[in-house]
């Protein structure tokens, strides 16, 4: 048992550490800004061990009124729509900056990030002693300015999925390459690229993402569906992610869904999410004939997330590229299957046959539908799916882990 977690009995109050967390992503409460859930579940997994914890996230400057100007990509709406607040012993604080949404100010970022909120970063920073960062850029880049300038220490936990994290390794770039050398250790939410990681800090270990047991658990499949309107009749298949066609895939996830319907005509697929591409899969989905069997919801609360877990017969994650893919544990956690693909974080994440199956090539459109087909025809244990994702990703065995880090 860490000294951290030692310290967790007792008032929280009488807890000398406080914690300073920089991220690229966090919820609002109101649930304006649906990004960042798995930072949310991180902070609460690790709050307790500390007397005050204070999230800080940088955020490009947008004025609030910009959020109703439909035209706008949603990220931007998002960033109109911050506001700092806390919850319990944690506060959250929006730091806004200027820049304009092209290449030579997104490069630069994470400078202007840094140095229009100095002062408000640099007390923080003072004031905790242990700083933790989520994301290389812009939060790691900014924890290493820090260092740099101030000194001290940080840890970085690397979200970036498969495909982004490669970008960042083959381009060298200083921004990227310091971050990682300079920090006290770094974290990768899946195995596999860890080897690549220690060429950069030999303090590189792997610790998966966590769930929210207690949220994300097995409930009435019937009175979910009579809660969110879904007929009891329906084979309802379930995907939830950003409406983002060149991750996640959406177009041909269709295409496999319409090869199914064709035997089986109860079928419904229901797509939870929100982004830049909504109106292409749009326009897939009518171009396919496809209305009457594809549902895009939109943007769903997340505490209402578990009741569409729940009302689902297979998830389904059919991404080009992921680095863990939390929808999946959190399915999984409410005893459901998983159809996934090869995407650097399924493959770890999915026993397949046992928790669910996985399909190699997300471009195998054939293959997903068979892979789909067989998963409704399977024998699943949903208590043994629940089972192992409790004992591998619940906040009690991530936390231990994390805090053995900071002593």
């Amino acid at each position: 048992m860490s000294l951290l977690s030692s310290k967790m009995s007792g008032d929280r109050n009488s807890r000398p550490e406080e914690m300073l967390v920089i991220t690229d992503v966090f919820p609002t409460p109101n649930g304006d800004v649906p990004k960042g859930y798995h930072i949310r579940d991180w902070v609460d997994m690790i709050k307790d061990s500390f007397r005050k914890v204070h999230v800080v996230v940088p955020t490009a400057y947008v004025p609030s009124w910009a959020k109703h100007l439909s035209f706008l990509p949603s990220k931007y709406r998002h960033a109109a729509s911050v506001f700092d607040y806390s919850f319990e012993n944690v506060e959250v604080h929006f730091l806004p900056f200027p820049t304009v949404p092209l290449s030579f100010f997104r490069d630069r970022n994470g400078d202007l990030a840094y140095i229009f909120n100095r002062e408000k970063l640099l007390s923080l920073w003072n004031r905790c002693s242990v700083h933790h960062a989520h994301f290389t850029w812009l939060s790691g880049y900014i924890a290493r300015k820090l260092r740099e300038n101030h000194g001290g220490s940080y840890h970085l936990t690397i979200h970036e999925n498969q495909s982004w994290f490669l970008e960042e390794v083959n381009s060298q770039d200083k921004k990227y390459v310091n971050t990682w050398t300079e920090a006290e250790s770094l974290i990768r939410v899946n195995t596999q690229d860890i080897s690549l990681l220690e060429k950069y800090n030999e303090n590189t270990l792997h610790i998966p993402n966590t769930v929210d047991i207690d949220n994300f658990k097995p409930m009435s499949k019937d009175a979910c569906r009579d809660e969110l309107g879904i007929p009891k009749e329906q084979t309802v298949l379930l995907h939830v992610g950003y409406y983002k066609i060149d991750q996640k895939n959406h177009l041909n996830l269709i295409d496999a869904v319409k090869r199914l319907t064709q035997e089986n005509s109860s079928i419904h697929l229901y797509c939870i999410g929100g982004g830049r591409d909504e109106q292409r899969i749009r326009e897939k989905v009518e171009a396919e004939d496809m209305s009457q069997k594809v549902s895009l919801v939109g943007s769903v609360e997340h505490e209402n997330i578990p009741y569409w877990m729940n009302a689902c017969d297979v998830f389904l994650l059919p991404s080009y590229s992921e680095s863990f893919g939390i929808v999946q544990i959190e399915a999984n956690a409410c005893g459901k299957p998983v159809i996934a693909t090869h995407n650097g974080g399924s493959e770890e994440v999915i026993l397949d046959g046992k928790t669910g199956f996985l399909v190699e090539d997300p471009e195998d459109v054939g293959e997903l539908a068979t892979q789909i087909e067989k998963a409704l025809d399977h024998g699943w244990n949903p208590a043994f799916i629940r089972k192992q994702t409790v004992e591998k990703y619940s906040k009690v065995n991530i936390r231990e882990s994390y805090l053995d880090l900071y002593d």
